[in-house]
């Protein structure tokens, strides 16, 4: 090789090298940017938004894996792409917590309501059940199928009221209600079955 060439080569690699070094410091930064910004809606992303969250958590390490192999075009080039999908997370983490909070707001509505009614319900149905088990011929359009049946749903929807109090008790309002809720249906279906007359309000 002519020393002209080598000159042409050595300058060359200094450009590159210039080139790579002047690169270095943005792409740097822009990771540990998204890396803060992760780290911040981490926390409520994993409640509200956890498969977007592995998402974003896969291509930060595919970023963070460029930036250790230098390859900050590379870098640069996907960050403003994952700050998008970032942005994409955090409006997906406030839609649904927001939605969150106004069922558990319901739920905290219902509950007195579903917490006095049940009880009752439950005492009415399980005197007619007493009531229909010591009668040696039973009323006109109750068979024994349909109190066998009934005893049944009667016990399902006691446990149902009893795990609706165990998730209230634990904070779990919003599960607390929807199975006080599930509850109260059935009560209700079971006490026209049962041909119970409705309990005063």
């Amino acid at each position: 090789m002519s020393i002209r060439s080598r000159w042409v080569a050595a300058f060359a690699t200094g450009l590159m090298l210039v080139g790579c070094g002047s690169q270095q410091e943005p792409a740097t930064r822009a990771v540990e940017t998204v890396q803060t910004a992760v780290a911040a809606v981490r926390d409520e992303a994993m409640q509200y938004a956890p498969e977007q969250l592995q998402t974003i958590d896969e291509a930060l390490g595919r970023l963070q894996k460029q930036l250790a192999d230098k390859k900050f075009t590379e870098v640069l080039t996907a960050a403003p792409v994952l700050t998008n999908q970032l942005n994409e997370l955090k409006s997906t983490v406030a839609e649904r917590k927001t939605r969150a909070e106004a069922a558990i707001a319901e739920a905290q509505e219902m509950w007195p309501k579903l917490a006095e009614e049940l009880p009752k319900l439950s005492t009415a149905l399980k005197a007619r059940l007493d009531s229909l088990g010591k009668m040696k011929t039973l009323p006109d359009g109750i068979d024994q199928a349909n109190l066998d049946y009934s005893r049944q749903v009667y016990d399902e929807l006691s446990n149902n009221w009893a795990g609706a109090q165990e998730d209230f008790a634990a904070g779990r309002i919003t599960e607390a209600a929807s199975k006080a809720n599930a509850a109260r249906r059935r009560a209700n279906d079971l006490m026209a079955r049962l041909r119970v007359p409705a309990l005063p309000r």
